[in-house]
């Protein structure tokens, strides 16, 4: 399974996306494969992952799994950041969670830390403490954590942060999958906290 196979693959489902051959139904889910391909890709093409979530969303509008990627994306993974336009997508997600009566932590964590990241800092932290209070994963403890350094709180980060090196540790231990960025990101947020902990000092 080689990298080349991996592009290949997603320009073969992005092509069969846009095929007049197909039902919309098999259009759509060519797109999203190929979203997936693009999004997990070595090197992933957000850019392309993007316009193929997008053209899923066409399809389904209310496709919630959709509309997390790529509020995700929109805020984490394409230079510079398009925060705004995340916004669309995730409060959309979000909206049709709480209508639906369910719980869905990945959501309410995207959404938070997409308010964070419009400058939403009160918004954001409440969402995001809900989500670590109930459901508290890896990227939840570090988003909580940021939105506790933008709000000048360097303890209360600090405390966030150590959850999440825990965890990680843990996960390392169990060889359970993670998003590889975030041990740097946790790294530099924790040394921010313990800056801002000396000055306070």
């Amino acid at each position: 399974h080689s990298k080349h196979n991996d592009t290949k693959g997603a320009e073969l489902l992005a092509g069969a996306a846009e095929s007049p051959q197909l039902s919309a139904a098999e259009k759509t889910e060519a797109a999203r494969w190929a979203g997936m391909m693009y999004m997990t890709g070595q090197p992933p093409d957000y850019e392309k992952a993007i316009q193929m979530t997008k053209l899923v969303l066409k399809a389904q509008p209310d496709n919630t799994e959709a509309l997390n990627n790529l509020a995700c994306m929109l805020v984490d993974s394409v230079k510079p950041a398009r925060p705004a336009e995340a916004l669309q997508y995730s409060q959309r997600a979000y909206d049709l969670m709480r209508k639906s009566g369910a719980t869905q932590p990945l959501i309410q964590d995207t959404q938070g830390w997409v308010l964070l990241n419009n400058g939403k800092i009160d918004d954001a932290t409440l969402l995001l403490r809900q989500v670590v209070d109930n459901n508290p994963f890896l990227d939840a403890y570090y988003h909580l954590a940021e939105a506790y350094l933008r709000k000048n709180q360097p303890l209360a980060a600090k405390q966030q942060l150590t959850l999440a090196s825990q965890l990680l540790e843990n996960m390392r231990k169990n060889k359970q999958s993670f998003d590889q960025t975030l041990p740097a990101k946790i790294q530099s947020a924790t040394e921010q906290a313990q800056q801002m902990l000396k000055m306070q000092a």
